[in-house]
């Protein structure tokens, strides 16, 4: 609670522009949001519009809402904002221990000679390719799926109650897309960056 804050040396260590903040936003109460050790955000609460204090009840809630916050940070690749590969495993085994193969198919894209182009462009260069391509990923495969970054090259998606065919024309699409992600010219004509390609796997569960 804000007004137990106000008295501890933390709060005393902010700035005069933070503490203004705090009072003019009328923030009354705030949880930490942390991964593991470290603290990756802060939920703030401002005061009610009924004009009632927070409870021990608010308290809790705010307090379950960090630990499902965490915990879904934790199943979160850092870079691409899809699933890691934890997720994806946690994902495979609730399949298997269920004896639920319902997901259809499984879908691997792995990005082809993704080793040079980082010596062409540079580790930054590349970090940004792998979250444009996550991204068209993002926006092709639509309903229920789980997408994760299975390695620091290769994508899995776990597809429910899809056909083979279905799959193959999703790859077919995500390929085409990617080959066309550095496709613009320079004033030489050229193309400005390599162009890069994917391979595609697909699984069945039948």
């Amino acid at each position: 609670l804000m007004k137990d804050y106000i008295g501890t040396a933390c709060y005393e260590n902010l700035s005069e522009e933070e503490k203004q903040r705090l009072t003019v936003s009328q923030i009354e109460c705030f949880v930490g949001i942390s991964d593991g050790p470290d603290y990756v955000g802060i939920i703030l609460m401002s005061a009610k519009s009924n004009g009632r204090h927070y409870t021990q009840k608010d308290i809790s809630f705010l307090s379950s809402i960090n630990s499902v916050a965490a915990y879904e940070e934790a199943r979160r690749d850092y870079l691409t904002g899809v699933s890691n590969r934890k997720c994806f495993y946690e994902t495979m085994g609730i399949c298997c221990t269920q004896g639920n193969y319902a997901f259809g198919a499984l879908l691997m894209i792995n990005v082809d000679d993704f080793k040079l182009y980082n010596q062409l462009y540079g580790d930054e260069e590349g970090d940004e390719a792998l979250k444009r391509i996550a991204k068209i990923i993002q926006e092709e495969v639509t309903g229920e799926c789980v997408i994760a970054r299975f390695s620091g090259k290769e994508f899995a998606v776990l597809l429910p109650e899809r056909t083979v065919e279905e799959v193959k024309l999703l790859a077919e699409t995500i390929s085409q897309r990617v080959r066309e992600m550095n496709h613009t010219i320079n004033h030489a004509g050229e193309y400005a960056m390599k162009a890069l390609t994917v391979s595609c796997g697909i699984a069945t569960g039948v």
